[in-house]
């Protein structure tokens, strides 16, 4: 009688003889840019035929405490900020060793996972998973590459302490804050934070503004705190509107965040220059039709304005590593903030009738941010790899 391999076995022969590399994605669902930014790597592995999976890190030590972990950032993000900055502080300066202790216990169950279905390289877009891969690292002999995906402007806690082959930052400019935190400088590859293709290349304007029935000598302003809704959305939203003209249009993305949609769509009521979205997969076609994005410093939503080359206007919202990035755009010249809600209103107004700014900071943004940074992390981890693409090819 023919022998035939289990299901598992044969599905690792198969892509062994297939296929020259296959990936996993490891990420955390603690804020959507994580995951956001594991899903842009994937599809271009994907669409390249390269086999590629993405996995809540969290779930190898139990799906209860992925859940507890993800409702618990939830809850804390929108409702206790002050105290998540302080934490974040706190952590800036001290090692997470009972974070890490923690996390090790998942090592065992992902090496496992990583040779069983045959994964040649690992990809992490939170510093958590990545924290797991240093422990399998510590562990185990093992040849499997590891790469950490950097989704803020900044060296987060714990990121100078893993153990991976590269780092990949959003901006040059952060190349001296990771190697003062600890990471050598010849393993930092500064590409930017990975979006989804739809960004590349950035949608016209007047496209855009066709697509989504907006006018085309209209100003419009974007509002959106994250796929969480998190921040003064419904303050600024009801001050905006009272302050905008009749060319003017407001448009409001609430993300996630059910219970502060149904609110302001009650307080808008009635405005026909006023949009009110919960989420959207359209979100890069209303960047590209705005003229001003109001929003706080999340690096995935900031890196998705950046690469649509929109002005931003920030909130510091959220303190921790969003304070980071605030720091940083300052900088930079990339955005602009205040320190109230009313002054942020009355920046926001002056800034969205200002053609010149506009164009300048445009410009601005465009010298900074060009090249796809999906594509770049990507190409970089497939020619570490290999120069080829799969076995099948590599014969011919």
């Amino acid at each position: 009688m023919e022998r035939t391999l289990p299901q598992k076995s044969a599905e690792r022969l198969f892509y062994r003889e297939r296929y020259i590399m296959k990936i996993l994605i490891l990420s955390c669902n603690t804020g959507g840019g994580h995951n956001a930014a594991a899903n842009a790597l994937k599809k271009y592995f994907t669409d390249r035929h390269i086999p590629c999976d993405i996995t809540d890190a969290l779930a190898y030590i139990s799906e209860n405490f992925s859940k507890l972990i993800s409702n618990g950032h939830v809850f804390v993000y929108r409702n206790l900020p002050k105290p998540f900055g302080v934490a974040y502080r706190y952590e800036e300066n001290h090692p997470p060793k009972m974070i890490y202790k923690i996390l090790s216990n998942a090592a065992e169950p992902l090496y496992e996972d990583i040779k069983m279905k045959g994964y040649d390289a690992v990809l992490s877009t939170h510093v958590f998973s990545s924290m797991i891969l240093t422990e399998i690292k510590r562990r185990y002999r093992t040849s499997v590459k590891t790469y950490f995906v950097a989704t803020d402007y900044t060296c987060s806690p714990g990121v100078g302490d893993l153990d991976t082959d590269l780092f990949f930052t959003p901006h040059k400019g952060l190349n001296k804050e990771f190697i003062q935190r600890g990471v050598s400088a010849s393993k930092i590859v500064p590409c930017g934070i990975p979006v989804k293709d739809a960004f590349f290349p950035p949608i016209e304007r007047e496209k855009a503004r066709e697509m989504l029935q907006f006018p085309q000598d209209a100003r419009i302003l974007l509002l959106s705190c994250g796929s969480m809704g998190a921040g003064p959305m419904k303050k600024l939203a009801t001050k905006l509107v009272d302050r905008l003209d009749k060319r003017s249009y407001l448009v409001v993305v609430c993300g996630t965040n059910n219970r502060l949609c149904k609110d302001i769509r009650r307080e808008m009521r009635g405005r026909s220059n006023v949009r009110v979205l919960g989420y959207t997969s359209q979100i890069e076609r209303y960047m590209a039709a705005a003229d001003l994005f109001l929003t706080k410093p999340g690096g995935l939503s900031s890196s998705e304005a950046f690469y649509q080359r929109l002005p931003m206007i920030v909130i510091n919202a959220v303190p921790g590593c969003e304070t980071r990035n605030l720091e940083f755009f300052k900088k930079m010249s990339l955005a602009e903030t205040a320190d109230s809600v009313d002054a942020i209103v009355d920046l926001a107004i002056t800034r969205l009738t200002d053609k010149k700014y506009l164009a300048w900071a445009s410009k601005n943004i465009a010298m900074h941010f060009s090249q796809n940074p999906t594509q770049a992390i990507c190409e970089t981890v497939i020619a570490a790899q290999s120069p080829g693409k799969s076995k099948e090819e590599n014969n011919q």
